[in-house]
């Protein structure tokens, strides 16, 4: 006699091996767009102005990027 068993899908352990690969280059992203954006701000480049904009990105990156998973 066949009983149908309800199933757990469990999800494969290289799929959370991605989403931190994936984490640490945004937030790599997010400290790159920082520094370079803070250098153009401080050495006056010719469009210094969108540093700012890069800056504010890079922090709301990093903000949104760095909780993780226990």
């Amino acid at each position: 006699m066949l009983t149908d068993v309800p199933t757990k899908i469990v999800l494969p352990a290289p799929t959370i091996e991605w989403a931190m690969w994936a984490n640490e280059h945004v937030l790599l992203t997010g400290y790159i767009l920082g520094t370079f954006s803070i250098l153009t701000i401080i050495l006056q480049f010719s469009l210094w102005p969108i540093g700012i904009y890069g800056l504010i990105l890079a922090v709301f990156i990093i903000i949104i990027e760095y909780p993780r998973s226990g």
